[in-house]
């Protein structure tokens, strides 16, 4: 009788969680978030393993069952928002969603590396033609998600190959340095400017605790110039049609 009540007290009742309950969350929506995921994992990692001498033999893995929890988990959270009372709020536009999504990746970490047992993980062996550092390649395959998850976060907002902003249109953009007697450019051109804010976000990604909150600041903060092209209507909250 004992061990019966020792029981009942430690029972936890789990419920399943409806995901698609709304005309928002549709199965549609959410497949197409799960494609691209799964697009951003086999972009980032084709590239990296590009950057490893094959001699060392290391592969990697991406879990679709720990893709399909990163959607539901991240739509879980949004619901949470939309459906709250007494303010509840429109449906989450494009920067709540890419924030959603990168920090349910981020705690879910679907990507696993995979190394032979004999394996250095402090230094691998760089492939032939490729000018990485060694150390710094050995860190990025450790951090293999957190580089998958800003990936997602900046290609679901930015469009990279369509820049509408140049030098001409910039001149307003300048650093407090002067070359010549005329101030210069804080980057070299906007491609380096992206190298340099996605190298930031994979560190603040990597380490310090962030919140998708956070994450969805940053990426408005980075659309407040307009040096690349947005993938759609970013700042309507009520967003018409599938993403």
């Amino acid at each position: 009788m004992a061990d019966d009540k020792i029981k009942s007290i430690n029972c936890m009742k789990v419920d399943y969680v409806p995901i698609t309950n709304s005309d928002f969350f549709t199965e549609k929506r959410l497949y197409g978030w799960r494609v691209f995921i799964a697009k951003c994992c086999k972009n980032i990692c084709n590239e990296m393993m590009k950057k490893v001498d094959p001699v060392d033999g290391v592969s990697y893995f991406v879990s679709k069952s720990l893709i399909k929890e990163v959607v539901g988990d991240a739509v879980i959270g949004m619901a949470k928002i939309i459906n709250k009372t007494p303010h509840p709020v429109e449906k989450p536009n494009a920067f709540k969603i890419a924030a959603y999504l990168s920090y349910w990746f981020l705690r879910h970490k679907p990507i696993s590396i995979l190394y032979p047992k004999d394996t250095d993980l402090d230094v691998l062996k760089v492939a032939s033609g490729c000018s990485t550092d060694p150390k710094y390649l050995s860190w990025q395959l450790k951090h293999i998600n957190e580089m998958v998850a800003v990936h997602m976060a900046t290609t679901f907002i930015f469009n990279f190959d369509k820049e509408v902003c140049d030098k001409k249109r910039c001149k307003k953009i300048k650093c407090k340095d002067i070359v010549d007697g005329v101030p210069t450019f804080g980057f070299d051109d906007f491609n380096h400017q992206r190298r340099i804010m996605l190298q930031k976000l994979t560190y603040y990604f990597t380490y310090r605790a962030i919140a998708p909150k956070v994450i969805e600041h940053v990426l408005e903060g980075y659309a407040f110039h307009p040096a690349w092209g947005l993938t759609g209507s970013h700042w309507k909250t009520d967003m018409d049609g599938e993403q």
